[in-house]
């Protein structure tokens, strides 16, 4: 039986959507329905007057106040946008701040500069600019109002506008496409309070017209479904998502790299997974492909039985773990492994990680374990060799591990040298008896106690046919 974690989002804490709809009626525009069978897009209002109130003061006050000094600086109509938007809605409020304007990037700038903030052109052709506190309390992004010109897929060139409806337009969710001003008021073109209440999540306009903007989109909408989706992404959706699938080899890996980090530690990972699967999204996702005899492409099937089991282990023994799960769908095969962290342009701290986790090594004491691979890849290997063999995980092992701090073998091939051993192979093997003497007494033997033993190895010589 799955173990996926039950769906824990917060109530949101915005007007109800049927209340939204009322907020828009008496602003004169219509009000956004859903379809009867949820898949068709719903109606666009035209009005840019505010569908519902928010209480928007953790927002202001994030940074010490920064955001809404920003606000200010940026003019009375400058707005919250995005996910800070978003997760304020359902009453999960974080620093991580996005603002829209409809001024220019230079007046940005020029804004911001008067004011006594430093600023970064981070992406300015496409009207984002990276604004920084004075003193260093906090970081935002400011990005101009803009619509589409043209996109192949990864990048797009842009036009800037003044228009909220149209900056609205070009985002990939409706619920991203929600924007809040420093009094409270949100505005909604597209249906996004109503959708988040729903859970549904649900391309503005087109899914296939959006994911053809920019593919990633594809696994964003995974990754936002897992999260908040409380119904199934509807029909058309997921062909458009299927549809467009093999664009994801286009991306480059550390884009795939970032949504599938987010997404396989997250809420709902073996159901979405699942239907990834079910779409031909998983396997470009995890560079699963392979060229059978034949010639044709074939996808490897990922191991969902292994990352249930671990999960299920996760949840008494430890929080999610981003390498560990991997390894666990990947089935720990070291040429899939392999292919994911140069697919993924892993770090070399990285890689090296994720590789140490692919096969069982034979059993070992703990604290050979603990020496060789250090406490994280320890505990990782614990917890998958258990979903492996399909066995418990012992609390007194795991609290072993997260007790034990690495520590220095205490001598050294010179204090071999120093002993009077000429240099050459013979060096290197007082150590390792000496490591291996020290490491099976659970490191507790001090540097003299060490110094003692290696003295003693040294004149007994080689007689025992190891020269």
């Amino acid at each position: 039986m799955s173990r996926d974690d039950p769906d824990r989002r917060p109530d949101p804490v915005s007007v109800p959507a049927a209340a939204a709809d009322e907020a828009r009626l008496a602003a004169g525009g219509p009000a956004d329905r859903a379809a009867a069978d949820g898949g068709a897009d719903r109606q666009q209002t035209d009005t840019n007057a505010p569908v519902a109130t928010v209480d928007v003061a953790s927002l202001l006050d994030t940074h010490g106040g920064a955001a809404g000094r920003l606000i200010d600086i940026l003019g009375g109509d400058a707005r919250f946008v995005g996910g800070c938007v978003r997760d304020l809605v359902l009453g999960q409020p974080g620093d991580d701040i996005d603002i829209a304007t409809p001024l220019e990037p230079a007046d940005v700038v020029g804004c911001l500069s008067e004011a006594g903030w430093k600023t970064v052109p981070v992406g300015i052709e496409h009207g984002t600019i990276l604004a920084v506190a004075p003193e260093a309390r906090g970081t935002f992004e400011v990005t101009t109002l803009r619509r589409d010109i043209e996109t192949d897929g990864r990048h797009a060139t842009v036009a800037f506008t003044t228009d909220w409806r149209e900056d609205a337009a070009r985002r990939d969710f409706t619920y991203n496409a929600i924007s809040l001003d420093r009094d409270g008021y949100l505005y909604d073109h597209f249906g996004g309070l109503e959708d988040l209440e729903a859970g549904h999540t649900r391309f503005v306009g087109s899914a296939a017209d959006r994911i053809r903007e920019d593919r990633l989109r594809i696994l964003r909408a995974f990754r936002f479904h897992a999260r908040y989706g409380l119904r199934d992404l509807d029909g058309d959706t997921l062909q458009a998502l299927s549809d467009q699938a093999h664009g994801l080899a286009a991306l480059s890996g550390e884009r795939i790299r970032q949504e599938m980090a987010r997404l396989i530690v997250g809420p709902k990972v073996l159901q979405t997974l699942r239907t990834m699967e079910a779409c031909d999204v998983l396997a470009q996702a995890l560079s699963l492909s392979s060229r059978s005899p034949g010639g044709a492409t074939r996808a490897d099937t990922p191991d969902f039985a292994q990352l249930e089991r671990l999960m299920v282990l996760e949840e008494v023994h430890d929080e999610p773990g981003l390498w560990r799960r991997f390894a666990a769908v990947l089935g720990r095969g070291e040429a899939r492994i392999r292919t994911l962290a140069d697919r993924y342009r892993l770090s070399n701290q990285d890689r090296d990680r994720l590789l140490r986790l692919s096969g069982r090594r034979p059993a070992r004491a703990m604290n050979w374990m603990l020496y060789l691979d250090g406490p994280e890849t320890a505990l990782d290997r614990l917890l998958l060799d258990a979903a492996e063999l399909n066995q418990p995980v012992s609390p007194e092992h795991v609290q072993l591990i997260r007790d034990f701090h690495p520590v220095p073998l205490p001598v050294s091939g010179q204090d071999v040298v120093d002993l009077g051993v000429e240099p050459g192979p013979r060096v290197g093997l007082l150590v390792k008896r000496i490591e291996a003497w020290w490491v099976d007494r659970n490191f507790e033997p001090s540097r003299a106690d060490c110094l003692w033993e290696l003295a003693h190895q040294a004149r007994a010589g080689f007689d025992d046919g190891e020269n």
